[in-house]
């Protein structure tokens, strides 16, 4: 995954199943897929759940990877999870990203996430 080098979000999270959204595009061909996250933080897919990253690295768009040694960013996945908006069911993944010390994720976090993705599911159905 790619991110700005100004990315000043504490999460990456990927909503899957989101309908007329890009497909990630990942396959047994494409497993070394740049996938671009939107300075929010949010992606919107309409890829199936189990099109997972299955080896995820996090960089800045300047080349700069987390979990290097020119950075001391980290990241580490949050447990999977899912809402349920007017009825369907929306999986998704998130990724924590920190400084230092990785990874420990407090309940407070699994709740701020999951109201994010609610919010950003919400706003979405209104524009559309």
């Amino acid at each position: 995954m790619e991110i700005q080098s100004n990315f000043d979000n504490k999460f990456i999270t990927i909503i899957y199943g989101v309908a007329n959204e890009k497909e990630l595009g990942i396959s047994m061909f494409h497993w070394w897929k740049t996938i671009e996250i939107p300075s929010d933080g949010i992606l919107f897919t309409s890829s199936d759940f189990d099109e997972n990253l299955s080896k995820t690295k996090i960089k800045f768009n300047s080349g700069i990877y987390l979990r290097s040694k020119e950075t001391d960013g980290r990241f580490g996945e949050m447990n999977a999870a899912q809402v349920i908006i007017n009825g369907k069911k929306y999986k998704y993944r998130t990724w924590t990203l920190q400084k230092g010390y990785c990874c420990t994720f407090p309940i407070e976090d699994e709740i701020i996430v999951k109201n994010n993705v609610k919010n950003k599911l919400l706003l979405r159905k209104v524009r559309k």
